[in-house]
């Protein structure tokens, strides 16, 4: 039985990213818009102990479709919990199991079918979705918050948002 979105919350954590953030952004909206998506969209950008203008290009692009945390943590990892945490409080009169809870790098630009490609995954049962970047830093100390109960873990195509628009970040990963 498929399982029914009713809405997509996207972490960013972002640290001195100002000349990428509205890129990324940009593109999660374009992916939305891609997906032809009716629901709600929320998107949390944790600006985690920035010395450069990153909070306000941010706030500029996220506009009245999300919220920009400025924090002092420096941890990737503490900032998707933030992030996830107010995502969820967003959403707090929605079932948790019809929030589709995605993140990316400040520094990377979605592909346009990523949402759908999350949304088709989740479908087919994957337990989880990530970053590799995520996975190799983080792996470790918290497998359970990563690692899906089901054998794979599907990683979504981006690509960084920097001069060479064509390099591509993530793979996919089989089932071992």
């Amino acid at each position: 039985m498929a399982s029914v979105i009713e809405a997509v919350g996207v972490v960013i954590p972002a640290r001195n990213q100002a000349d990428t953030i509205a890129q990324c952004i940009l593109s999660i909206f374009a992916a939305n818009s891609y997906a032809g998506w009716r629901n709600s969209l929320w998107i949390v950008v944790v600006a985690g102990a920035c010395r450069d203008r990153t909070g306000k290009v941010a706030r500029d692009a996220v506009g009245a479709f999300g919220e920009v945390l400025e924090v002092s943590v420096q941890s990737g990892a503490t900032a998707r919990g933030i992030g996830a945490g107010t995502v969820l409080e967003h959403f707090h009169h929605k079932p948790r199991h019809s929030i589709l809870l995605a993140d990316t790098d400040a520094d990377a630009c979605v592909s346009r079918d990523w949402i759908d490609m999350q949304l088709e995954r989740q479908n087919a049962g994957v337990g989880s979705i990530a970053h590799p970047a995520y996975i190799a830093a983080e792996t470790a100390a918290f497998p359970a918050a990563i690692l899906p109960t089901s054998p794979n873990t599907i990683l979504p195509f981006t690509r960084r948002c920097v001069r060479q628009p064509a390099m591509d970040s993530n793979a996919t990963i089989a089932a071992s």
